[in-house]
């Protein structure tokens, strides 16, 4: 059987099946553990047991050996980073940071008045992914059970890829929030700053907004709503209208 560069002996069943298609199973995976980029939509045996023959040239053979140890050694810890390992820490970002003067405010306007809203029906793989999403942001400490007179919509909207995307509907609240002027980048300013540059490195803030709090006192103005109950973030949320303002004054204070 060939496949590509591979080559393999194989026993098949003799069937009056003509030009139909082979289906390679679990055990055939198994057994040589290709490559599979399903994206691309490519396959490469890299893995195959002895017996297994390639059509491959020595020196194809040698680049593929020589890129199979690189990513075996690339996916490894450098050492001149250790003392930086708990910048990458899944277990201390459970703990939230402690509050700072970049906090998120909140500052409502004069005539502003809390209002209520509806709760949206969600579907039963929604309501799975509510339940999801409040048990982990209580267990993280991000939001809390609430007796806010305000209430903002919960809801969700489907990603590019299938997943769900909670949404925290503040477009009431914002229109009765002081908005904050601080200034945001130029797109077009920054491009001119590395023009010339070879090299940009680009930084990742993990779970971004999630590192502001929210400053205490204003918790309630951004409770939300659902079937489970009304809950109050601690951190600062999407679609709160000066999350960008108050996130830019954070990134210009640390860096």
């Amino acid at each position: 059987m060939f496949f590509g560069k591979h080559e393999e002996e194989i026993q098949l069943a003799v069937t009056s099946l003509a030009l139909s298609n082979i289906f390679l199973g679990h055990d055939w995976l198994t057994k040589h553990n290709p490559e599979i980029d399903w994206r691309l939509g490519t396959v490469k045996f890299t893995c195959c047991p002895d017996e297994c023959e390639s059509s491959l040239s020595s020196e194809e053979i040698d680049k593929e050996y020589v890129r199979n140890v690189w990513m075996k050694e690339a996916a490894k810890w450098p050492p001149y980073l250790e003392e930086y390992t708990d910048v990458f820490s899944e277990e201390l970002f459970e703990h939230l940071p402690n509050h700072q003067t970049w906090d998120h405010a909140i500052d409502l306007k004069p005539d502003f008045k809390p209002s209520d809203c509806k709760v949206y029906l969600l579907s039963p793989k929604e309501q799975e992914a509510m339940k999801e999403f409040i048990e982990e942001n209580l267990a993280s400490r991000c939001i809390r059970q609430s007796k806010s007179p305000m209430a903002s919509p919960f809801f969700f909207i489907k990603k590019e890829d299938g997943s769900l995307r909670a949404i925290q509907d503040y477009r009431k609240l914002n229109e009765g929030t002081v908005k904050n002027k601080y200034p945001l980048p130029l797109i077009n300013e920054l491009i001119d700053k590395v023009k010339d540059v070879r090299c940009i490195t680009k930084l990742d803030v993990h779970w971004g907004y999630y590192n502001i709090w929210i400053q205490e006192g204003d918790e309630w103005k951004a409770a939300f709503r659902t079937n489970l109950g009304l809950f109050e973030p601690m951190v600062m949320f999407f679609r709160l209208c000066n999350a960008p303002a108050t996130f830019q004054g954070f990134m210009n204070d640390i860096f």
